[in-house]
């Protein structure tokens, strides 16, 4: 018995773990994760087109911040190092309702401005990437990173509204309420001169650009994190973590 197992070991035919991994091995991973982001349209941006509260005989609060909070779920079908990433999320804005007053006119006029009240706008996105990883350190170690870049396309559908009133003097529902008024005095007693997501004056379905680079770290081929930065549509930073199987 003893030279039998001798001789099975010898010739090869005993189980080598090595050749029992290459079996197991597969073609492709599926990795799912949680992923959470905040977008921010930086203030350099909206400079170029509205005035601020530090700008001379402005409206002296200051301008909403362009924003939101997204959460939502990821699934990829990882190959060694590119994927097809599918993702399902929801996004809901931090706006606050304020004064815009834009500066294109030739000479300066901050009455003529909109007052904005965002009431539960939020959106449904849903899309697809192709993402190429590029490790960054030895993958044989139980813990290892990597950069993560990728992009792709997307669609989703908003909800909610953004409620405004405009100036007395252009006003075309409750126009007998402070006529010769800003759209700033006018908010707090008169009504809303209309709304652009339930009127559909803002078309609710709205088109995905997502362009991504990240640092990932991960653990053993059995979970990562993930730090994330890039446009979703606006610039975002955040993260993601799960598993793969």
């Amino acid at each position: 018995m003893i030279l039998m197992s001798f001789l099975l070991t010898s010739s090869g035919f005993a189980a080598d773990p090595s050749l029992e991994y290459e079996q197991r091995s597969r073609s492709f991973f599926i990795e799912t994760g949680f992923r959470y982001r905040s977008i921010m349209l930086p203030d350099s941006f909206l400079d170029a087109a509205f005035y601020d509260f530090d700008d001379e005989g402005a409206y002296p609060q200051k301008r909403p911040v362009v924003g939101g909070q997204l959460m939502g779920f990821e699934l990829s079908i990882k190959r060694e190092y590119s994927s097809w990433q599918f993702y399902a999320e929801y996004v809901f804005s931090t706006m606050g309702a304020g004064y815009w007053d834009d500066n294109l006119d030739a000479i300066p006029d901050h009455e003529d401005g909109h007052w904005l009240r965002p009431d539960n706008l939020s959106a449904w996105f849903g899309g697809v990437n192709f993402n190429y990883e590029i490790p960054i350190t030895p993958q044989a170690r139980s813990l290892w990173l990597s950069i993560v870049t990728g992009g792709g396309l997307g669609a989703g559908m908003a909800q909610g509204d953004i409620t405004y009133w405009v100036p007395g003097s252009v006003a075309e529902t409750d126009t007998e309420c402070y006529p010769n008024a800003p759209a700033y005095i006018r908010k707090d007693s008169c009504a809303p001169d209309g709304s652009k997501v339930g009127e559909y004056s803002l078309w609710p379905f709205v088109p995905m650009l997502d362009l991504t680079l990240s640092l990932k770290f991960n653990f053993a081929k059995r979970a990562m994190f993930r730090i994330d930065g890039g446009l979703h549509p606006l610039p975002y930073y955040g993260f993601a973590t799960g598993g793969l199987f």
